[in-house]
């Protein structure tokens, strides 16, 4: 049975691409979600808070300042590409479903969660598990792990949390067909016919994989957005641990899996992952319940910062 996400990849729909591979791939196989993303370096690209506010609705999620590029500047994204790759590479079958075209069951019977998946598009506004039921209008994504259908109730995987929960079929149907956004997409993905047909071959450029520079523009976009806005650091602060966890850790990892036939880069990139995942995990709690100030996080990036300069020099892994 497919399983949460380990790590997120660059948003939730991604992130659920990458788990579904994970479920399916055989012993030794790459992950090729995450290979997509390895053809990328890290960039930090200055976000406005206006332009968070007109994409995300406002949340913090879509603060993210680092992305992966490529070199000539293309931000790498989960879009049509991506989806292109995932069925020419590992012959899923993909299909963008309106929503408003059929029920919820007879969606649900399209997916059996074992070769078979759904991937609904829905308005956390109407879900009671979520931080913004009956608040605030807020789009995303949720994958269906289980169906019961004798008590009516589905088992679903949330990207941003880290354990599944049930959600009766009443309050999916109000999630997914009273929301407020035009698109009602359903991503109905029939992985019947997995093949690991990949074969990727890439130009390394070891400097700019290795290159370091989007943390100091990180750091000084934490010192800018608290000195001014002061009172909305716990927001921008939201946004960086996002970005620390869907995108720096999952690039890290993404380079691991390039070197699968060099161990020794495939562990350090692989320990260099784990500090900025355990830097996010650090965080969690300080996100969701605490507060903590500019300076306190950018010490914390400043010494996996350094722990990360010493795996590169081969001092430590």
């Amino acid at each position: 049975m497919i399983s949460i996400p380990s790590i997120l990849l660059l948003n939730c729909v991604g992130s659920y691409f990458y788990t579904i591979l994970e479920h399916l791939n055989k012993e030794g196989e790459a992950n090729g979600a995450l290979l997509f993303f390895a053809r990328g370096y890290l960039r930090y690209r200055e976000i406005s808070s206006d332009e968070v506010k007109k994409k995300a609705n406002a949340n913090p999620w879509g603060y993210q300042p680092v992305g992966i590029e490529t070199s000539g500047g293309e931000l790498l994204e989960v879009d049509d590409e991506f989806f292109a790759y995932m069925e020419r590479d590992y012959y899923l079958k993909i299909e963008r479903k309106d929503a408003e075209t059929g029920s919820l069951i007879d969606l649900l019977r399209t997916a059996d969660n074992n070769t078979s998946f759904l991937i609904f598009t829905v308005d956390e506004y109407y879900l009671e598990k979520s931080d913004f039921y009956a608040k605030m209008h807020n789009k995303h994504f949720l994958l269906v792990k289980n169906t019961d259908y004798e008590n009516e109730m589905l088992e679903v995987i949330d990207s941003e949390r880290n354990f599944t929960y049930s959600v009766p079929f009443s309050e999916m149907s109000k999630a997914v067909y009273d929301s407020c956004y035009k698109k009602k997409t359903v991503y109905c993905i029939d992985a019947s016919k997995y093949e690991n047909h990949l074969n990727v071959s890439y130009e390394i450029d070891e400097k700019a994989r290795q290159s370091l520079l989007y943390v100091d523009d990180m750091i000084a976009d934490i010192r800018s957005k608290n000195a001014e806005w002061p009172e909305n650091i716990k927001y921008f602060y939201k946004g960086y641990y996002y970005n620390f966890l869907s995108k720096i850790a999952p690039y890290y990892f993404a380079c691991a899996e390039v070197y699968r036939g060099d161990r020794e880069k495939r562990e350090m990139y692989t320990a260099i992952a784990k500090k900025w995942k355990n830097l996010s995990k650090s965080m969690y709690l300080v996100v969701f319940r605490h507060h903590e100030d500019a300076e306190n996080l950018i010490g914390k990036i400043e010494r996996t910062v350094e722990d990360v300069i010493a795996i590169f020099d081969g001092e430590k892994f």
